[in-house]
Parts: C-alpha cells; sequence; structure tokens
C-alpha cells in the first residue's frame, strides 16, 4: 500500500509530473473500488463506505499515441488496531511454547495481522528450528516481530536497594548494547531486521530515550516516550484486565465509551499466560473488534502507511 485513507473521506490526485512534460493530454482514471470525481490531469477520489484495499489506475496517451500507465495503492479504513503481543520465547520441548503456538495458528486461520515482541535472548539460545519457525510465520506476511529487549528482565535490585527493569534505572550503555544485540540476532539468526521496539513492562527512562533514537534501524517505539524521535504509538485501552488476563466486558465497555472515536488502537496481550478460559475471553474481543469493521495492521507497516519512505520493504 502508498498511501491510507479513512472510510467515506477523499483525497487530490494528479499526473505525475513528467507526465505533463511530455504533452500527455488524454487521461484515463479507474478505481476499484469508491468514485473517482472529474476528470484530466487532477481528479478527486472519494473512498467507499466501507474498509476496503483499492488500486487507482492512471492511463495517460500523448498526441502521437503513446500509452503510458501509472498506479496507486490505498488502504481505506475506518479504524486501524495493532495488536501488541508480548514476550516470544524459545521453549525447548516445543520450539514455541504450545499456547503461543495456538495463539499464531489462530491469526493464521482467521487472516489477522499482528505484532510479536521477541525475547532477544531467546535467539541466542534457541535452535535452528527456532529461528525456521518463526521464519516461517514471517513469511506469511501476517506478523511483525519486534524489539522486546534482550533479557526481559523486570523488578531487579541493584547494589543500593533500588528496583530497576531491563530499560529502567540502568545505565545507558547497557540499554543500547541490549537492544543492538537483539537487533544484530534477528539479522543473523532470523535474516531480517527489526524496526519495532517495545519495553518490558513498558518501563523506560531517559536512557532508554538516548539509546533508541540513536538506532537508525528502529523506527516505532511502542508505548514509549512521545519526545523520541520515533513515531511513539500510544495507549488508550486494553484488551486485559489485568494484563495477562482478557476481559471482554471491560473491553468493550472501554471501547464502546472511549476507544471507538480513536483513529488507531494498539491493544497488549500475552497468549502465554492464557488457559482456554481467557483465550475464549480473546476471540470474543476479536470477533467484536472485526464486527466494528476495523482493518488489522503492524506497527511498522502503520509507520510505512503515514511516512511514505522510499525503500521498499517488507514489516
Amino acid at each position: 500500500m502508498n498511501k491510507m485513507l479513512k472510510v467515506n473521506e477523499s483525497l487530490d490526485l494528479s499526473a505525475a509530473n513528467d507526465f505533463h512534460q511530455a504533452g500527455h493530454h488524454h487521461y484515463v482514471w479507474r478505481a476499484t473500488s469508491g468514485t473517482i470525481v472529474g476528470k484530466g490531469a487532477e481528479i478527486q477520489y472519494v473512498a467507499p463506505p466501507t474498509p476496503d484495499s483499492v488500486e487507482i489506475f492512471l492511463t495517460s496517451e500523448d498526441a502521437s499515441g503513446q500509452v503510458y500507465k501509472d498506479s496507486l495503492s490505498i488502504l481505506i479504513y475506518k479504524q486501524l488496531v495493532m495488536l501488541k503481543t508480548d514476550d516470544l520465547d524459545f521453549d525447548p520441548y516445543y520450539i514455541f511454547p504450545k499456547r503461543w503456538i495456538k495463539f499464531l495458528n489462530y491469526m493464521v486461520e482467521r487472516k489477522i495481522k499482528c505484532s510479536v515482541g521477541i525475547i532477544g535472548k531467546s535467539l541466542a539460545q534457541g535452535n535452528i528450528a527456532y529461528a525456521i519457525l518463526i521464519q516461517s510465520y514471517y513469511n506469511l506476511g501476517l506478523f511483525e516481530f519486534w524489539n522486546h529487549g534482550y533479557t526481559h528482565l523486570l523488578n531487579g535490585t541493584n547494589a543500593a536497594g533500588e528496583t530497576f527493569h531491563e530499560f529502567y534505572n540502568t545505565s545507558y550503555h547497557e540499554q543500547k548494547d541490549h537492544l543492538l544485540k537483539t537487533q544484530n540476532l534477528a539479522r543473523e539468526r532470523l535474516g531480517f531486521p527489526l524496526h519495532t521496539f517495545g519495553a518490558p513492562g513498558n518501563a523506560f527512562d531517559k536512557n532508554t530515550l538516548r539509546a533508541i533514537d540513536e538506532i537508525d534501524e528502529l523506527k516505532v517505539w511502542l508505548f514509549g516516550d512521545t519526545v523520541s524521535s520515533k513515531l511513539v504509538l500510544t495507549r488508550l485501552i486494553n484488551i486485559e484486565y489485568p494484563s495477562g488476563v482478557p476481559n471482554y466486558a471491560k473491553f468493550t465497555s472501554d471501547y464502546n465509551n472511549l476507544g471507538n472515536s480513536a483513529d488507531y488502537l494498539v491493544l497488549q496481550i500475552h497468549p502465554n499466560h492464557w488457559d482456554n478460559s481467557m483465550f475464549n475471553e480473546f476471540k470474543q474481543a476479536l470477533d467484536f473488534l472485526l464486527q466494528q469493521q476495523v482493518t488489522f495492521i503492524t506497527p511498522y507497516e502503520y509507520y510505512r502507511l503515514i511516512t511514505h519512505p522510499t525503500e521498499d520493504q517488507r514489516y
């Protein structure tokens, strides 16, 4: 996709400058959905009333009969939802923990995109089958894997008796080292880069801000410091109440009171914590979101849609 547009909204489009310079004089616009208003080199496109993936095609013919073609892809959405799925780790018996396998396969079955936070040390400790399994899910085009720290340490106590987490109350050098370890392991073991970061426990400090802003490969920070140069995606409501426990009734109440007017939602979940009853609560929440006609995307996909980078990169 090249652009995104909300349902029923409009977008002004014009033929590329080189079309005009070449003396083209006849333009034909066509859209797979929605409405083209006007004609000639400049038109207005009006999005359909329901979410869709739209292709807009332009055919131009000059006075000599030479034909030129161009196209544009637009994601039409009502509301965007990003699933922030935390804590993927290596399991020596099942490669992925069994609850993770159940969750990921359900996402594949429903064809729903989500983002998966990898604990970096699992890439160092896991075997080749672990890397291959991550790659196989990545290649489906439904999953973005992201940097969830290296150790995922929470609630440590330092020599002064103070609480620290992997990215809170620890040194700048240690934090940057942990970020880069996970980034490098992903490239070495998985063969693709990680573009998104989320701190374990969403706990961070000023050293995290400095470290992450120095790593160009990272483009998105989930629930991060809003003064960062990265795209920081914030939290509005939750599926889990408390963390690790999906609660359909609480989620739908909060959605109807607060979440339904948001342009995007980032919803944090922890599939490895769920028993069957909890998984069913999540499935109900997912069905509810689909009934609201939301569009599921990944954080890096969202970044590319709003920044239009020139590089052609997979998420």
